[in-house]
């Protein structure tokens, strides 16, 4: 039995990202913990959880990320089927994929990161919990010894398959009996008591109209401002059904809990893990259509209002800068100068604060003429910058150029 565990642990590529897991369950990793002294890294994921295929992409094809997982047992955990699902959120109290729980070899939880985590979060936490995860002198993804030929592997391997078939034919055999002999039980005792009353279907849940009440709960500003006007389209209230249903999430409530920070005023917001994914599929999806007035204006329109104008110079950030403050290329660009009396001088930017959003959108110096061109003179927009470390948000009324 040992030799088989050894031989099915050998590591084989497949979604995952970059990281290299094992073949073992669960059980037989914190088993192989247990002897080895060292840690479980367990993946929970469902083939059909769009929030995994980024988790794949980011995280755990981060190269620090890759080398630092060698120190554990790398354990992938299947849960594209809803009974799977089930079971694992039960045992191991977690809302939906993705999930990474570091286990010991007791089976206690170290550590866990639930929903999508990006690689600089694995790696804090996982370096805190280095020394604990200690790599062990065979690993259970170390394959077969080298006093093992192919000819004796190829022999228990089929020894191995035979015997799983057979036991196959007799648990199918013993099932089918069992099965038989209930139906028969049911169906004598359905002709001799009755049901007095059909059984009734369960009230179905109204999910629609659950999400519109949830976004009278969120808040207006930024990326969760754009997320709350697209909840209430139809596109945007299929979409969360169809997250929902891919992560294995059965009630609203448990997406709000997973996504969402509730602030002080009682508002929600996008956690700020999500923010990027969010923002890139929202920028992906095009503004819904205005409906037309029903009557026409009485009064002439009005002449177009001006361009908007800021009255700011941008700097470029240099690789090591926008890494310094957590940004990635292009976003973000510096204010190298602030003219007196100017609109970005009376919302109060100042020189050497770092732009990286006007209206909820990503900025940088090169897309700041394009984000420009969709105000005019009198409009308002949230800017958000960052100053020394701090992340603020600043209201700016947009002016003529003099």
């Amino acid at each position: 039995m040992r030799l088989a565990i050894v031989l099915s642990a050998v590591l084989v590529g497949f979604d995952g990202g970059k990281v290299q897991w094992s073949k073992l369950t669960l059980d037989e990793g914190i088993a192989e913990a247990k002897k080895s002294g060292t840690l479980v890294l367990a993946y929970f994921h469902a083939s059909g959880c769009a929030f995994c295929k980024q988790q794949d992409e980011a995280a755990f094809s981060d190269d620090a990320v890759v080398k630092r997982s060698e120190a554990f047992i790398r354990v992938r955990v299947d849960c594209s089927d809803k009974a799977v699902l089930r079971k694992m959120k039960q045992q191991h109290k977690f809302l939906g994929t993705p999930t990474v729980i570091v286990f010991d070899g007791s089976g206690a939880q170290v550590a866990s990161f639930d929903g999508l985590t990006q690689a600089a979060t694995f790696l804090k936490k996982l370096d805190e919990i280095a020394p604990k995860a200690k790599p062990p002198g065979v690993a259970p993804s170390a394959g077969p010894g080298p006093g093992l030929q192919d000819e004796q592997i190829k022999a228990i391997l089929d020894r191995i398959d035979k015997e799983l078939v057979d036991a196959e034919k007799r648990i199918r055999a013993d099932v089918a009996k069992i099965v038989k002999d209930e139906l028969a039980k049911a169906g004598v005792a359905k002709t001799q008591n009755p049901p007095k009353d059909p059984p009734k279907d369960p009230p179905k849940v109204d999910l629609d109209k659950e999400i519109d009440t949830f976004t009278t709960q969120m808040s207006d500003d930024g990326v969760t401002g754009r997320l709350k006007k697209f909840m209430k389209t139809k596109p945007g209230k299929d979409f969360v059904r169809e997250s929902m249903a891919q992560g294995g999430i059965e009630k609203l409530s448990d997406a709000v809990e997973m996504y969402f920070d509730k602030g002080k005023d009682g508002k929600y917001t996008i956690k700020e893990e999500f923010n990027d994914q969010l923002e890139q599929l929202l920028d992906s999806i095009p503004e819904p259509p205005k409906d037309p007035p029903k009557d026409p204006p009485k009064d002439p329109p009005k002449a177009d209002k001006k361009p908007a104008y800021l009255g700011l110079f941008p700097a470029s950030l240099t690789d090591a800068e926008r890494k310094d403050l957590g940004l990635t290329a292009p976003n973000g660009f510096r204010v190298e100068e602030v003219k007196k009396g100017c609109p970005a001088e009376k919302a109060g930017l100042k020189v050497g604060d770092v732009v990286v959003a006007i209206g909820g959108r990503k900025v940088s110096e090169e897309n700041m003429p394009e984000l420009m061109g969709a105000y005019k003179a009198g409009d308002t927009a949230e800017i958000t910058i960052i100053r020394g470390k701090d992340k603020q948000t600043l209201q700016v009324t947009f002016g003529e150029r003099p």
